[in-house]
């Protein structure tokens, strides 16, 4: 084993809810979705942050509707490096299997961010 190795992602199934901090179309005619994943891992409370573009404007209070009901956990994977969280990643065919809808694929991930607290 050499002195450097890759850290491998860790897989958590977490719950989110829908931030409700985007309620207006912006003047494109992109439609912003926030969604806040949240949970423990190793006794620290985390919380992820994202902000999705969806290009349906014909199914986007649908999708809002369906999204603030949802209430099943998604994989997310995270990245710890020397007891910080240094990355995470949602997976967008992941989040289509476990909400059994094929529309959000059309997402497209613009903003995220995430933090910690002990």
């Amino acid at each position: 084993m050499g002195l450097f190795f890759k850290k491998e992602y860790d897989i958590l199934e977490l719950p989110f809810r829908f931030d409700k901090s985007f309620n207006d179309a912006p003047a494109d005619e992109a439609l912003f979705i926030d969604l806040v994943f949240y949970g423990v891992y190793k006794e620290k409370n985390i919380r992820f942050n994202v902000t999705f573009q969806y290009y349906n404007d014909d199914n986007y209070n649908a999708m809002l509707g369906y999204l603030t009901q949802y209430e099943e956990r998604v994989p997310v994977k995270i990245k710890v490096n020397k007891k910080k969280l240094r990355d995470f990643r949602i997976d967008l065919d992941d989040m289509v299997d476990k909400l059994s809808d094929p529309e959000i694929l059309k997402f497209e991930r613009i903003c995220w961010g995430a933090s910690e607290e002990d």
